[in-house]
């Protein structure tokens, strides 16, 4: 049953959920319309207070009530409104309340009561000014010297009175926070200025310096606030703790069932800064399970420049769940369609060895056992794999909840290979057309739409060339095909018409340009061995005399010693007959052998199969050929009135043909004409 929180949040746009992920620090300690539009325009859901923001009691319980009132008539949301106060050397309070002795002079007093008792009125102080989450207590335990944030130097110690402070705060009805997980100040080092490594072994961390964490969970404790110490015993890429899925996922989350708020430490600090920049440091923070995220100019980072360093981090969090969304919801929202998409159209081994009838029992059943495992995560939900992951919905509250089906892909991808034939793989399985670029086939993504119906007045022509590809679609012996004729009698849309009418039968239509004839025999060695069908397409073919693709283009289609794959066929169309421009000189030159000559500039067209000569349209066929074009464009015309038109139009384009009509016919349909 969807909760009140869960409907609010579907509601809320993508940065208004990125908000909620952000304890924000301020640089006021009075309400302005500047820092009002600031916590609006970037969707802000929580504070956290500093000393620079406390300026009295009154002005900072006036602080904390316009930020919720802020907050609340923005997001929906009350807001966490957080500060460090310890006591002792951590406090950020000091006229507006109480300052309480350091963690280790109550620790000297033998009574962990004494803890609780402070914790109960700090607790009661906080909330008085508006505030609901105290950075405290600290948790760490110290190896070395005494220090004054530490509750003693043994697990013990350190556990009663660390826990006797949380119980303090919380009874106070103030969330405690227990940091710094799962360590800190055991290097003497300090991540406020750079990077920190802890060597501590494993066993060590596991059975010692985490027992008071685990103490504090066990008693409920509100939330806990991750280090940037890295600890290579936990996770060895050298990652900070705040930005590790397998110390924040794996440790706190896995291993110690934590279920409350995990919050990291400031990302403004060094440790962070310098290594990973802050808008980083905040994406691979939330991508390693930080709840929330402490960005800003706070504390002893405060970036002199007054810099907005919240800003970019914000940004880069939208950016990256963006990404996400995009790589999903490119195509469908459900994730077994996009599953089932990315398997069937991937051009594998799998697919090349079942479609060349050469797929071997152990490939089969590899494939079979990879097809079960994909066939069973088309049909989980998000919520269904955070719940296998033994992770709590809230953590990815912020994504998007995508479909799901069942689908048997195993029978899919069976019948896909089984049509291999015909729909191809890879880009062959995407597109039907494709030119070339640098020896590489490139798919065209918009190719002409032309259809075999819209070409009306050549039929009997064009019913050869369809006969052609059919023999070819089936195996059969199929010829190569020369299209020539006058200008405009629609030899090119002939051939791209049929390319668009048989690609659903595996036929795919590879466009050549004249200069790149000798490409053409790598391209056919690389076609060969595909299942598919392919018309490679010269458009518009001439040669001049003593051109060196007239020979390559003679070898290609017959004269090589290489046979021609049987799968293959070229289509050319050209306004010239023999191909060869040709001039007088040339009949009546010198040459001794002027026959032999001129057979061999007649020989290239010889070698096209099939030839087929589309002419000049006379009157009737041009009419025949308006009346169609005006059923297909609604053109609302007497016939008269539109062939008297026509032909006008005809003679002032130089003459009648299918081209002609066309244009004459959408010059109507657009208004142009008249």
């Amino acid at each position: 049953m969807p909760t009140t929180i869960d409907n609010l949040l579907s509601r809320m746009t993508l940065e208004e959920k990125i908000g909620q992920m952000i304890l924000a620090s301020i640089e006021v300690s009075r309400m302005d319309a500047g820092m009002r539009e600031f916590l609006r325009k970037n969707h802000i859901g929580n504070v956290i207070l500093f000393g620079k923001n406390c300026a009295g009691r009154a002005a900072l319980a006036q602080l904390s009530a316009e930020i919720q009132h802020t907050v609340m008539a923005e997001n929906g949301l009350p807001a966490l409104i957080a500060i460090d106060q310890e006591g002792g050397c951590v406090t950020r309070l000091r006229s507006e309340a109480t300052v309480f002795p350091s963690a280790m002079v109550i620790a000297r007093t033998g009574d962990p009561a004494n803890a609780y008792k402070v914790g109960r009125m700090m607790g009661g102080e906080l909330r008085a000014l508006g505030i609901n989450l105290d950075c405290a207590p600290v948790l760490d335990t110290l190896s070395g010297p005494a220090e004054r944030r530490y509750y003693g130097q043994t697990v013990q110690s350190i556990a009663d009175y660390g826990c006797a402070m949380a119980r303090g705060l919380r009874d106070a009805g103030v969330l405690a926070c227990g940091k710094h997980f799962p360590g800190h100040e055991q290097t003497g080092a300090d991540t406020h200025f750079g990077f920190v490594v802890d060597n501590t072994p494993r066993d060590t961390l596991m059975n010692s310096c985490l027992t008071p964490f685990c103490r504090a969970m066990s008693e409920d404790l509100a939330s806990v606030m991750v280090s940037h110490v890295c600890f290579p015993a936990l996770d060895d890429t050298d990652t900070p703790c705040s930005m590790s899925a397998p110390v924040i996922q794996g440790v706190l989350r896995g291993q110690l069932g934590y279920q409350g708020l995990v919050i990291s430490d400031g990302l403004q600090m060094h440790a962070i800064l310098d290594q990973y920049g802050a808008p980083q440091g905040c994406v691979q923070a939330a991508l390693a399970g930080c709840d929330l995220l402490i960005i800003g100019n706070g504390g002893d980072n405060a970036d002199p420049t007054g810099k907005d360093v919240q800003t970019p981090c914000i940004r880069a969090l939208c950016d990256a769940v963006a990404a996400f969304e995009a790589a999903l919801f490119a195509h469908t929202t459900n994730l077994g369609d996009y599953l089932s998409n990315a398997v069937l159209e991937t051009e594998t081994f799998c697919v090349r060895q079942a479609a060349a009838g050469q797929l071997s029992p152990v490939m089969e059943a590899a494939l079979n056992s990879e097809l079960n495992f994909l066939q069973k995560l088309c049909g989980l939900t998000l919520d269904a794999l955070l719940e296998a992951a033994d992770r709590q919905n809230r953590e990815l509250a912020f994504l998007p909840r995508w479909e799901a089906r069942q689908l048997d892909l195993t029978a899919a991808y069976n019948q896909r290979m089984r049509e291999a034939g015909k729909k191809g793989y890879g880009m062959f399985a995407k597109h039907h057309v494709f030119t070339v670029e640098n020896g590489q086939l490139v798919p065209v993504k918009y190719p002409d739409p032309q259809k075999l119906s819209e070409l009306p007045g050549y039929e009997k022509e064009r019913e050869k060339v369809i006969a052609n590809t059919r023999a070819l679609l089936a195996g059969s012996p199929a010829n190569n095909v020369l299209l020539y004729g006058d200008a405009g009698t629609g030899k090119s849309s002939t051939v791209k018409a049929i390319a668009n009418e048989f690609a659903a039968d595996g036929l795919r239509l590879v466009e050549v340009k004249k200069n790149q004839l000798y490409q053409i025999p790598d391209l056919m060695d690389k076609l060969a061995a595909n299942p598919l069908k392919f018309i490679l397409f010269i458009d518009d073919l001439s040669f001049t005399a003593n051109d060196d693709n007239f020979a390559a283009l003679k070898a290609i289609l017959e004269g090589s010693v290489g046979g021609r794959a049987r799968n293959i066929a070229v289509y050319a169309t050209s306004n010239r007959r023999h191909l060869i421009k040709e001039t007088l000189s040339d009949r009546t030159g010198d040459d001794i052998h002027e026959a032999d000559t001129r057979q061999e500039l007649m020989s290239l067209s010889a070698r096209f199969g099939l030839t087929v000569t589309f002419q000049r349209p006379e009157k009737a066929r041009f009419a025949a050929i308006l009346e169609e074009l005006a059923k297909q464009h609604h053109i609302q015309m007497p016939m008269e009135e539109l062939l008297v038109k026509a032909e006008a139009f005809a003679i002032r384009a130089g003459g009648r043909s299918p081209r002609v009509a066309k244009q004459f016919i959408e010059q109507c349909e657009s208004g142009v004409q008249k």
